[in-house]
Protein backbone atom coordinates (compact mmCIF):
# COMPACT_ATOMS: atom_id res chain seq x y z
CA UNK A 1 0.00 0.00 0.00
CA UNK A 2 1.05 3.58 -1.28
CA UNK A 3 1.29 6.10 1.73
CA UNK A 4 -0.58 9.38 1.25
CA UNK A 5 1.62 11.92 1.10
CA UNK A 6 4.05 10.08 -1.26
CA UNK A 7 2.46 10.73 -3.88
CA UNK A 8 1.55 13.39 -5.54
CA UNK A 9 -1.60 14.44 -8.12
CA UNK A 10 -0.67 17.85 -9.97
CA UNK A 11 2.07 18.93 -7.88
CA UNK A 12 -0.03 18.27 -4.44
CA UNK A 13 0.45 15.61 -2.02
CA UNK A 14 -2.18 13.06 -2.51
CA UNK A 15 -4.65 12.24 0.33
CA UNK A 16 -6.19 9.49 -1.17
CA UNK A 17 -4.20 6.85 -3.29
CA UNK A 18 -5.23 4.03 -5.10
CA UNK A 19 -3.62 0.56 -6.23
CA UNK A 20 -2.37 -0.91 -9.12
CA UNK A 21 -6.29 -2.87 -9.11
CA UNK A 22 -9.42 -1.51 -10.82
CA UNK A 23 -11.20 -0.21 -7.92
CA UNK A 24 -13.45 2.89 -6.60
CA UNK A 25 -12.06 5.53 -5.07
CA UNK A 26 -14.38 8.31 -2.83
CA UNK A 27 -13.26 10.95 -1.44
CA UNK A 28 -14.32 13.04 1.59
CA UNK A 29 -17.30 15.99 2.18
CA UNK A 30 -13.91 18.07 2.70
CA UNK A 31 -10.28 19.24 0.11
CA UNK A 32 -9.12 15.80 -1.20
CA UNK A 33 -6.17 15.33 -3.68
CA UNK A 34 -6.88 11.72 -4.95
CA UNK A 35 -4.67 10.24 -7.07
CA UNK A 36 -5.73 6.36 -8.80
CA UNK A 37 -2.62 4.85 -9.95
CA UNK A 38 -3.14 1.81 -12.01
CA UNK A 39 -6.21 -0.24 -12.82
CA UNK A 40 -9.97 0.78 -14.77
CA UNK A 41 -10.72 2.89 -11.45
CA UNK A 42 -13.78 5.01 -10.68
CA UNK A 43 -13.05 7.97 -9.09
CA UNK A 44 -15.66 10.36 -7.06
CA UNK A 45 -14.53 13.46 -5.35
CA UNK A 46 -17.72 14.08 -3.15
CA UNK A 47 -17.80 17.58 -1.95
CA UNK A 48 -14.92 19.96 -0.92
CA UNK A 49 -12.36 21.74 -3.84
CA UNK A 50 -10.48 18.04 -4.72
CA UNK A 51 -8.05 17.48 -7.15
CA UNK A 52 -8.53 14.37 -8.81
CA UNK A 53 -5.76 12.24 -11.38
CA UNK A 54 -6.83 9.68 -12.93
CA UNK A 55 -3.73 6.62 -13.41
CA UNK A 56 -3.14 4.15 -15.83
CA UNK A 57 -6.15 2.30 -17.70
CA UNK A 58 -9.62 4.01 -18.89
CA UNK A 59 -10.65 6.02 -15.36
CA UNK A 60 -13.68 7.52 -15.05
CA UNK A 61 -13.46 10.74 -12.67
CA UNK A 62 -15.92 12.59 -10.98
CA UNK A 63 -15.43 15.81 -8.75
CA UNK A 64 -18.44 16.42 -7.07
CA UNK A 65 -19.95 19.21 -5.40
CA UNK A 66 -17.54 22.36 -4.81
CA UNK A 67 -14.37 23.74 -7.02
CA UNK A 68 -12.40 20.94 -8.26
CA UNK A 69 -9.55 19.82 -10.74
CA UNK A 70 -9.93 16.77 -13.01
CA UNK A 71 -6.50 15.64 -14.34
CA UNK A 72 -5.67 13.07 -16.43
Amino acid sequence: MVRPGAVTCDGLPATRVGTSASQTINGTPGPDVIQALGGNDLIRGLAGNDVVCGGSGNDRLFGGLGRGSLVR
